[in-house]
């Protein structure tokens, strides 16, 4: 169990560290990709149905992490936040989702380095793993 959560928190890196490049070579794709998120009642639960996998993931792997506090919260608040959404109407996700996705990629050099950093971050957390 721990391998899979593991190459699921792997996953999850590469998916930042491809945004990033994608906010460079391909700003277009990822805004249009951005866009589609719950732009169908399918899609919605999609979505939550990996956030449930990302954020249990992140918490059940933080132990073999360094600053596992800091991951197991990630973890936990993906999995708050997602229960959240699932009881909200998925058309009220993609009206939230047509009003923030412009606003967060209108500048796609911070979204870029944001989606960076946090990937190395993560990579290093998981190289170096935990302290004990």
């Amino acid at each position: 169990m721990l391998a899979l959560s593991g190459t699921v928190v792997i996953a999850a890196t590469l998916f930042f560290l491809l945004q990033a490049l994608a906010a460079v070579l391909w700003p277009s794709t990822l805004r249009r990709m951005l866009g589609g998120f719950a732009a169908t009642a399918r899609l919605h639960y999609i979505e939550m149905g990996m956030r449930i996998l990302v954020g249990a993931a992140f918490v059940h792997f933080a132990s073999q992490m360094a600053y596992e506090v800091v991951f197991r919260g990630f973890g936990y608040l993906l999995l708050v936040t997602t229960l959240v959404l699932l009881f909200v109407p998925w058309k009220l996700h993609r009206r939230f989702a047509l009003w923030a996705v412009p606003l967060a990629t209108r500048s796609l050099l911070p979204y870029a380095l944001g989606s960076v950093l946090i990937g190395g971050f993560i990579v290093y957390a998981f190289v170096v793993g935990s302290p004990d």
